[in-house]
């Protein structure tokens, strides 16, 4: 394990992993989220860490194993959103802070590959670039392998990390999908001044406002 507990003498449960910790972390590499676990960890228990078990590679190990057989599905609205823009012809990329090996894994199963992941023209992990979300650099490099002015481009996303991402790269809209455990005050505080849109629900939602207005949604929604 990646560390030993003293006090108490047993890992941490689930119940210890409050909303409060998760929400530090929607959205960022390993590399980041792991320092914050630590410190979390240390500050909450009386821990060893372990320097030859690397916390990040064994969440991933775990991620992997999620990601086995039917299990996995897309967000609400996911497929529809992705088929109209395929549909278009307008090219899509995905900027995850995962890294390939775990894409890899979800890739495996055949609906969410052949409904999503081929109909991209570009996917970017968080292992490809310098820094994490919420730095700009996975929307720019999205963007430049795509062959696109970032600032043509619309970010959609479920974590505050990757709203500031979009938002520091000048993507045209940043359009969110917040976790549903966020409080709506936490929603308004959180996501107002970094996306354009918040959806309640699902994707479906931003569906509808590309669906009324043609494909004018930068005048629709801003």
């Amino acid at each position: 394990d990646a560390y030993t507990f003293t006090d108490p003498p047993t890992p941490p449960s689930q119940s210890d992993f409050t909303w409060e910790v998760k929400k530090s972390i929607i959205g960022t590499r390993s590399a980041e989220w792991s320092v914050t676990i630590d410190n979390w960890l240390s500050s909450t228990f009386t821990v060893t860490k372990n320097t030859s078990v690397s916390l990040a590679a064994r969440w991933e190990h775990h991620l992997n194993n999620l990601c086995q057989g039917d299990s996995l599905r897309p967000m609400n609205g996911a497929i529809d959103l992705v088929n109209y823009f395929h549909e278009k012809g307008i090219p899509q990329a995905i900027a995850t802070s995962s890294v390939m090996d775990v894409v890899n894994h979800k890739r495996a199963n055949v609906r969410i590959n052949d409904a999503i992941f081929n109909k991209m023209d570009a996917i970017i992990t968080g292992d490809m670039v310098a820094k994490g979300k919420p730095a700009p650099d996975i929307y720019l490099l999205a963007a430049n392998r795509l062959n696109v002015d970032i600032r043509s481009c619309i970010v959609f996303e479920d974590s505050v990390a990757g709203c500031q991402s979009g938002r520091s790269a000048d993507a045209s809209l940043v359009l969110s999908l917040p976790d549903p455990r966020y409080e709506e005050s936490e929603r308004t505080s959180l996501f107002g001044d970094i996306s354009d849109l918040a959806c309640k629900r699902d994707w479906s939602e931003v569906l509808q406002h590309f669906t009324l207005d043609g494909d004018n949604i930068m005048n629709k929604i801003k």
